[in-house]
C-alpha cells in the first residue's frame, strides 16, 4: 500500500461524510410541497382545517397555520452517521500526517499544478509544492499535460527575471522535461536571438601608477544559463528553431554551447541540420559530432556518409569499430546508435574502442535504453573497469534500466564498484 493511501482514504471519508450529513439535514426530508404533520410526518393532503388549526388524524397533533405543514424533516441518524465518518477521516488523516512529511506529498499532481505560483521559482522563496513537483518530475511521475502547464507558466515569467533567478527557473524546466510547446520554444528562441547573456562588468586593478589590469570575475551562471536554454530548445522546439541552433554553432565561441547545440539539433531530428553539424567538425570532439550525425539514422544521407569517410583518415585505427557502428546506423543497417555501439562492446575486445562507446552511451542517457541488455551482461565481466563503466551508463539511463536492478544489487558487495552501483540503483529507482 502506498504511503499516501491512508491520507487519501481519510480525505474521502471526510468528503463523503460531510456530503451525507448535508444530504440528511437539508435534502432527504424536503416536503416537496406536500403537507405533512410535523409531529409524526403523516400526510395531511386533503385533511380539512378546523378553523385556523389542522388536526393530524394519525397522532392528533394540532398545527397552527400552514407554515409548519411544509417543514423539512431532519434525518438525524443519517446526519450523525455522516459526522462520524468525518471524524474518522480526520483521525485517519492526522495519523497519516504524523510522520512529519509535507502534505504536498499526499496530494495528486493534478491538484498541485494549480496551486503553485510560477513567480516562486528562482525567487529564493522556499516552496514545498515546487520541491514536490520537481521530485515527481525527476522520477517521471508527471503526465504530459501537467509538465506542459507548469512549463508554460514558468515561460511567461522568464524574460522579466535577472540571470540568477532565470537560471533557477531554467533548471526547474530542465527537471520538468516538458513536451514540445510552441509557447516555451518561442520564449527560449527569443532568449537566444537576443545574443549571449551579458557577463559582469570588468574590475580594474591598478598596480603602482603605471599598470592597470582589467579582469572579469568568473560568473559560471551566465554560461550555464545559455547552455540550459540551448538544451531545452532542443527538447521543446520544432523545425522552425533549427536556424536558431545553427546560429549558436556559428556565432558562439564556447565549446560547451556547441556541444549542447549539436545535441539539440539531433533531438529535433530535422535533416536540414546534418550539413551544419558536419561543417562543425572538430578533431578534439570528433566522437560527439559523429554520434550527433548518426542519431539522424539513414536520414543523414550522403553528407553524413562522407563525414564518416573523412573521419576514418584522421582517427587512430583502434577507433575504427566505433566509426563502423555509426556508419551502419547511417546506412540503415542498425536501428539506433545505442544498438550499434552495444554490438561493439560485445564483439570488439579493444579497451580503447570501449572507452568511447561507454562515454557516448553515458552522454546519450535515456536514449541509450536499447543498450541495457548488453550492459547487464558487462556487469558480470571479469574486468572491474568494464563493470564500473557499465554501472555508470545504467545509472545515466535512469528508470529505463529497471531490469538491471537485480544485477546492480549484487555488485553492491563488490568493493571496486559498490559506490557506482549504489549511485546507479538510486538513479534508476523511483521514490516510494
Amino acid at each position: 500500500m502506498s504511503a499516501a493511501t491512508p491520507l487519501l482514504i481519510g480525505i474521502g471519508l471526510v468528503v463523503f461524510g460531510l456530503g451525507m450529513s448535508l444530504w440528511g439535514f437539508f435534502v432527504r426530508g424536503r416536503s416537496r410541497r406536500r403537507a405533512r404533520c410535523p409531529g409524526c410526518w403523516y400526510s395531511m393532503v386533503g385533511t380539512p382545517a378546523q378553523g385556523t388549526k389542522h388536526i393530524c388524524p394519525e397522532c392528533g397533533h394540532a398545527i397552527e397555520g400552514t407554515r409548519y405543514l411544509y417543514r423539512t424533516r431532519r434525518h438525524w441518524r443519517v446526519v450523525f452517521l455522516g459526522l462520524t465518518l468525518v471524524l474518522s477521516g480526520l483521525a485517519l488523516g492526522s495519523i497519516a500526517m504524523a510522520g512529519g512529511k509535507p502534505w504536498q506529498r499526499f496530494v495528486p499532481a493534478s491538484i498541485l499544478v494549480f496551486l503553485v505560483d510560477p513567480d516562486d521559482v528562482g525567487s529564493g522563496v522556499a516552496d514545498a509544492t515546487w520541491d514536490e513537483l520537481r521530485t515527481r518530475a525527476t522520477y517521471d511521475q508527471l503526465s504530459a499535460w501537467q509538465r506542459r502547464r507548469l512549463a508554460n507558466a514558468i515561460a511567461r515569467t522568464l524574460k522579466e527575471r535577472d540571470v540568477p533567478s532565470r537560471l533557477a527557473a531554467l533548471e526547474m524546466l530542465d527537471d520538468l522535461n516538458p513536451p514540445r510547446s510552441v509557447v516555451l520554444s518561442g520564449v527560449l528562441a527569443g532568449l537566444l536571438r537576443d545574443g549571449p547573456t551579458p557577463g559582469p562588468p570588468p574590475v580594474k586593478y591598478v598596480l603602482g601608477e603605471t599598470y592597470t589590469i582589467m579582469t572579469h570575475p568568473p560568473r559560471p551562471e551566465h554560461f550555464r544559463h545559455d547552455d540550459l536554454v540551448v538544451r531545452l530548445l532542443g527538447r521543446v522546439g520544432t523545425s522552425a528553431d533549427v536556424s536558431v541552433l545553427v546560429d549558436v554553432l556559428k556565432s558562439r565561441p564556447w565549446r560547451q554551447q556547441h556541444r549542447e547545440a549539436r545535441r539539440a539539433l539531433a533531438t529535433l531530428n530535422d535533416p536540414s541540420a546534418v550539413g551544419p553539424l558536419c561543417d562543425s567538425w572538430d578533431k578534439q570532439i570528433w566522437s560527439e559530432i559523429i554520434v550527433s550525425v548518426a542519431l539522424f539514422g539513414d536520414r543523414g544521407g550522403a553528407r553524413a556518409e562522407q563525414l564518416i569517410e573523412d573521419a576514418r583518415a584522421q582517427v587512430f585505427p583502434r577507433f575504427i569499430p566505433f566509426l563502423d557502428a555509426c556508419s551502419n546506423v547511417i546506412a540503415g543497417k542498425s536501428a539506433h546508435v545505442s544498438i550499434a555501439l552495444s554490438e561493439v562492446l560485445r564483439r570488439d575486445a579493444d579497451a580503447g574502442s570501449h572507452y568511447y562507446v561507454f562515454e557516448t552511451l553515458k552522454k546519450l542517457g535515456p536514449e541509450a535504453e536499447l543498450a541495457v541488455p548488453t550492459l547487464i551482461e558487462l556487469l558480470g565481466s571479469e574486468s572491474a573497469e568494464e563493470r564500473y563503466r557499465a554501472a555508470s551508463v545504467l545509472g545515466s539511463i535512469g528508470p529505463g534500466a529497471r531490469q538491471a536492478l537485480p544485477d546492480l544489487a549484487r555488485l553492491v558487495e563488490d568493493p571496486e564498484v559498490s559506490r557506482t552501483a549504489l549511485w546507479a540503483i538510486d538513479r534508476i529507482r523511483r521514490p516510494d
